[in-house]
């Protein structure tokens, strides 16, 4: 068996994968690594909080001090993203017990994929949020409109599951 012949043919393969794998793949390892540590807890506000953010940033153009401030390239991203950290602190205070003395395996398998359906699914849902990555064609046909309350009710699901 040829070792080098097989590493660069596994090198070629790898390098031929779209970006978008390996950023999916990242954020459900952190939210299976989470939810295995303390349960659904922060994977669940943290989607939830997502998910608040990325409705409410279609009332930045209708906003009183937002909409004065002039147009910058990553403005509503940035505002998207200091939403979701402040609905997160929020939610979180909300749901502080929920999740806790539920981790394992399955919990946190369930978290991690619950969260990476809900965060790829409203990131290419948020027109905002395409300034700062925008996943390619295979990735959006996947998570396209069609889909995207499934994937969204589906985390959600997994993520209500993973507690129990």
């Amino acid at each position: 068996m040829d070792l080098a012949a097989s590493t660069t043919a596994a090198l070629v393969t790898i390098s031929n994968l779209p970006a978008d794998i390996f950023i999916i793949g990242a954020l459900a390892l952190a939210g299976t690594f989470d939810g295995y540590r303390t349960g659904a807890a922060y994977a669940s506000s943290a989607a939830l909080a997502l998910i608040c953010a990325s409705y409410l940033s279609a009332l930045f153009p209708h906003t009183a001090l937002i909409a004065t401030l002039p147009p910058a390239p990553y403005q509503a991203a940035a505002l998207v993203g200091v939403l979701a950290v402040i609905f997160f602190f929020l939610l979180r205070r909300m749901t502080e017990v929920f999740g806790y003395g539920t981790s394992g395996l399955v919990s946190g398998l369930l978290a991690g994929a619950g969260f990476t359906a809900i965060v790829v699914s409203v990131w290419v849902g948020t027109p905002a949020l395409d300034a700062v990555w925008a996943f390619g064609p295979s990735i959006k046909t996947v998570v396209s409109e069609s889909y995207r309350l499934y994937l969204i009710v589906g985390g959600c699901a997994a993520l209500a599951f993973a507690r129990t």
